[in-house]
């Protein structure tokens, strides 16, 4: 695939392109060296400037990324992006940018610069699933085994959103199944998560007190919280606003009026691949 970088800032003054990538820090890696482990809680940009690294979900082999290709792209292949290794095939640099930087980069540009931006980020990820099809189809094999232990459990799921009776219609259709807690905005949805520890969070994005993407962020930010799945659910349909919600560390996107049993997959697929 052609150098992924370029193809982000198709469209862009070359002077960003300078800036964004002047905001890179380098990180030194060996051959055979687990550079990125599995599990890791941050959601940064990684752009191989040198060498070659391969990117690894447990023992199967998603894909090598050679200079100019970027570890986060191509990381779109899960949901969860903290769920894949990264090992260095031979040795190099890997040039990181972390999800602030990239946040405030995008804060003090015109709001065009972001949208092409996420036009062609998107592009990319399209191309990169196109490629790596068949690697899909061996993970969701994988991930979609449920073990004994995880069908005894009963899933705790918070539910925020400041519409009453969009709150209860989601508590009903969830409560039979799963306990549900819930929070109006996004100050007591901040409280909840750490005091409840839900298993799983459904997150509206336009809350009273805190935004849910600043409440998104403060859960993934938090090595309490971090690791808990967040699913935005909410009425913002725009590329941009889908991607901020990825940058700061959503694990899936659904839009309203949402399909109730789309919701209900969507929850069953994550709790069944993150604790199964």
């Amino acid at each position: 695939m052609a150098n992924e970088i370029d193809l982000f800032f198709r469209g862009i003054s070359d002077q960003d392109r300078e800036a964004f990538v002047g905001l890179g820090r380098p990180v030194d890696f060996e051959a055979d060296e687990v550079i990125l482990p599995a599990g890791r809680s941050e959601w940064d940009l990684y752009i191989v400037q040198e060498g070659e690294v391969s990117l690894w979900f447990g023992n199967v082999h998603l894909a090598d990324l050679t200079v100019g290709q970027t570890v986060g792209s191509s990381a779109i292949l899960l949901p969860q992006i903290q769920r894949s290794a990264v090992r260095g095939n031979r040795g190099g640099v890997l040039l990181r940018i972390d999800r602030e930087s990239i946040i405030r980069f995008f804060e003090v540009r015109p709001e065009r610069t972001f949208q092409q931006f996420c036009v062609n980020l998107f592009k990319v990820w399209v191309e990169i699933l196109k490629q790596r099809n068949n690697r899909i189809m061996d993970l969701q094999s994988q991930l979609l085994v449920v073990s004994s232990s995880s069908q005894d459990r009963r899933f705790k799921l918070l539910i925020v959103d400041d519409e009453p009776s969009i709150l209860q219609t989601l508590s009903e259709v969830f409560e039979d199944r799963y306990d549900v807690v819930t929070a109006q905005d996004g100050l007591e949805a901040v409280t909840q998560a750490f005091s409840e520890k839900p298993d799983l969070i459904l997150l509206d994005l336009r809350l009273p007190e805190i935004d849910g993407l600043r409440v998104c962020e403060r859960l993934k930010g938090h090595p309490d919280t971090g690791h808990i799945p967040i699913v935005l659910v909410t009425a913002l349909t725009a590329t941009p606003d889908r991607v901020k919600g990825m940058m700061y560390g959503a694990d899936e996107y659904l839009t309203k009026p949402v399909d109730i049993q789309q919701l209900d997959d969507t929850v069953n697929r994550i709790l069944t691949k993150v604790y199964g």
